[in-house]
């Protein structure tokens, strides 16, 4: 559907569809971000969304740049920290296409040892470590739903850590989700941990540009009214 909708824009508005080319070409090109980097960024963010048929574009792209089957699992299951598991079901399908495009073999999964937290209290202190201060949202959930926040906790630590993918580059898909949602406080909390785990203005720069590719000029003015 993808390339068909852009044979019908080359048909019908032919200039448009040059200037299209020549924006891809120049967006998903390695930079900061390798070009592998942001089609599996753009994988996630599609899936959160729930737009199959361009997240399995991105994701037929970034299997082609190199991506593993075990790369894009993990990416598409950080999803599920910020839009839920029905990011997941759609995700599902990506992970069908990865395993039919790859050679099938033994799987190379990357070990990790998670500590689960075994408390509450535990949890808040998770968080104050996180952002420095009690976020209200947390402090609501302490107060109403603890049960909630334990077992979310827990979810959030073992998802959001260095894995098959980088803690880094899945704190840039998911400031990449909020910018394209226009969710100021999803950014804010995922962009501050990027820059903490070191990301840089530029790779900002261009997941803003990716966004662009989502949303339209919008993603780009959001996205780039981050930078410093």
């Amino acid at each position: 559907m993808i390339l068909n909708g852009l044979k019908i824009l080359e048909q019908y508005a032919p200039q448009v569809s040059q200037a299209v080319s020549v924006i891809q070409d120049e967006v998903f090109s390695d930079g900061e971000l390798s070009a592998m980097e942001k089609h599996l960024l753009l994988t996630g963010v599609y899936a959160a969304r729930r737009m199959e048929d361009s997240m399995l574009y991105h994701t037929k792209e970034a299997i082609g740049c190199g991506a593993s089957i075990e790369e894009i699992a993990d990416i598409l299951a950080t999803c599920i920290i910020s839009r839920g598991i029905p990011s997941w079901l759609t995700g599902v399908e990506a992970i069908k296409l990865a395993m039919a495009l790859c050679e099938t073999g033994e799987k190379d999964l990357l070990q990790k040892t998670i500590r689960e937290f075994q408390s509450v209290e535990e949890c808040i202190r998770y968080y104050e470590k996180e952002f420095e201060t009690l976020p209200d949202w947390v402090a609501m959930l302490k107060e109403y739903q603890p049960d909630v926040l334990y077992k979310y906790t827990n979810l959030r630590n073992t998802l959001l850590v260095d894995h098959q993918v980088s803690r880094k580059l899945k704190e840039l898909m998911l400031t990449a989700i909020n910018v394209c949602d226009q969710y100021r406080k999803g950014i804010n909390i995922h962009v501050a941990n990027a820059r903490h785990l070191g990301a840089k203005n530029k790779e900002i720069a261009e997941v803003s540009l990716l966004c662009l590719t989502v949303t339209g000029i919008s993603g780009w003015m959001t996205g780039s009214s981050l930078i410093e």
